[in-house]
This record gives structure tokens, C-alpha cells and sequence, in this order.
């Protein structure tokens, strides 16, 4: 979507002000610095990707949500019913920073860097790395397994996950926090946390 010189990209929500651009042999300059406004939910998972710990960083200024400002939380509240595409009910975000950076920090201790969450097998049966004739994973084949499977969307754990929580392994922490139980709250609000409706909401409401 644009606005005049504003360009809005994905449900991330960076918003890209574009105050100057030209044009040499098909390719685009664009002038990056102050005019790069990055929209972020703190809450939001996704927002942590790729991991800060692998030296990522973004272009442009950050502007955090304040999803976590319990003042706003009932106008909030009274926003995301007047919409017409929110499809379930209000999750609160309150709390929610700290528990979405603790699992940022699980799934980065899997992989301390891009080589090492490609390459090493992780041990299934026992924590640390697999030997080469034993049952291993790698974080990015784990990863993948998880997001595949709904893991953030509370949906019930693949045979696969469940042969992995058979035993303590490096995978078990991470496991213990995205897994809902009987005794634990759901984990669907890391989801819900990422959609374009939320961020929507907590947008009208900041001062």
C-alpha cells in the first residue's frame, strides 16, 4: 500500500517514506536514514527476525507500539471491536514483551549463528550434538517443523514434535514455552501478536 511518498510493507509494519529515489539502468536508489520509519509491536515475534544476536539491525527508526501500557489497554479494547476484520476475540499484549523475548533467546541458543543452525545436529535422545550415528536435527529443520505444524497458532503438536519431547534434549526449553497444556495458557497470542489488525489497533490509540 502507499500513501503519497509513503510505502507500507508487509503486516511487520514498515513504513518506508520515500523522500528521494532515482533511477540508473533499472535499478532504484533509495536514501536511507531518518526517513525510514519502522512500526514494531514489541510483543511481535516476528520482529525479532533474523536474530538480533546473529547482528541484524534495521534501516531507519524504530517506533515500538505501546502495546504494554495498561492506561490504553481499554481504549484499545473499545478499538478492536469497532473493526470489521478482527476475527476473534481481543488478545492483551500486557506481559507479553518479556515472554516473546524469552523465546527469542531459546531459539537463538539453538542457533549462535546462521552456520551452526544449518549444520549441527542436535542430540534427540540426550542435550548437545548428535554423533554421526545417532538420531540428530538441526535448528533450521526443527524451525521449520514447528512453524509448519502451528506451533504459535495453538494447534495440537505434530507426531514429530512428539517423539522430540520423548526426551530432555536442547530442543526441551523452547519446547516448554511454545507447548500449551492443560495447566498452561495458551499460546496463541504469539500469533495473534503479528496480525495487521493488532498493530491497527494499538496505532489508533497512541498518543
Amino acid at each position: 500500500m502507499h500513501y503519497g511518498n509513503c510505502y507500507i510493507y508487509g503486516i511487520i509494519g514498515i513504513i518506508v517514506c520515500i523522500n528521494f529515489v532515482r533511477c540508473h539502468s533499472w535499478s532504484f536508489h533509495i536514501e536511507f536514514g531518518t526517513n525510514i520509519f519502522n512500526v514494531i509491536n514489541p510483543a511481535d515475534l516476528v520482529t525479532y527476525l533474523p536474530f538480533p544476536q546473529w547482528g541484524f539491525q534495521r534501516y531507519g527508526i524504530d517506533v515500538e507500539l505501546p502495546a504494554e501500557d495498561a492506561a490504553l489497554l481499554p481504549m484499545a479494547q473499545a478499538a478492536y471491536a469497532q473493526r470489521t476484520d478482527q476475527t476473534e476475540p481481543f488478545v492483551s499484549s500486557l506481559g507479553r514483551t518479556v515472554e516473546t523475548q524469552r523465546i527469542i533467546l531459546a531459539m537463538a541458543s539453538l542457533s549462535p549463528d546462521l552456520e551452526t543452525g544449518f549444520q549441527l545436529r542436535h542430540a534427540l535422545s540426550h542435550p548437545g550434538e548428535a554423533a554421526a550415528d545417532e538420531p540428530g536435527m538441526t535448528a533450521d529443520t526443527f524451525m521449520l517443523m514447528l512453524l509448519s505444524g502451528g506451533m504459535t497458532m495453538n494447534q495440537a503438536p505434530s507426531n514429530d514434535v512428539l517423539s522430540i519431547m520423548q526426551a530432555q534434549n536442547d530442543f526441551t526449553p523452547l519446547l516448554s514455552m511454545l507447548l500449551p497444556s492443560d495447566t498452561e495458557e495458551s499460546t496463541a497470542w504469539i500469533a495473534s501478536m503479528h496480525m495487521p489488525v493488532i498493530y491497527g489497533v494499538w496505532l489508533s490509540v497512541m498518543q
